[in-house]
Parts: structure tokens; C-alpha cells; sequence
């Protein structure tokens, strides 16, 4: 599964426990950390690779509601 499709699949299931948290860790030359947490104590966290980011950060991650 991508980064992106994981992402997706947890805000949309865990966004109705109320508002989500999220954070990434600095980005360094092999990517970087993505990180959601749930108010109920569930966290998301994945890799974004460099050639990730673009197609993640650019694009898709403004569309999610916060």
C-alpha cells in the first residue's frame, strides 16, 4: 500500500473520533517521517521516500480535510 493510499484509508476511518493531529519529522536526504494521530490513541506513521513527497505533499495531501 502506498503512503498515500494508507494515509487516506486511516482519515477517513478515524477522522469520525474527532480532529486528527498531524506532524512530519525534518526531512533528511532518504525522506522523512509522516505522522497522524487519533484523538482515541491510534497513530499513523510512514516513510516518505524523496520521490514520494512530490506526488504526496504536492498534490494529495491538501485535499484531506483537517
Amino acid at each position: 500500500m502506498s503512503v498515500y493510499s494508507g494515509l487516506e484509508e486511516f482519515m477517513q476511518h478515524y477522522r469520525l473520533h474527532g480532529n486528527l493531529a498531524w506532524w512530519t519529522t525534518p526531512p533528511t536526504p532518504t525522506g522523512y517521517q509522516v505522522r497522524v494521530a487519533c484523538p482515541c490513541g491510534v497513530v499513523f506513521e510512514r516513510w516518505v521516500l524523496p520521490q514520494d513527497e512530490e506526488d504526496l505533499l504536492g498534490s494529495q495531501l491538501p485535499a484531506f480535510p483537517s
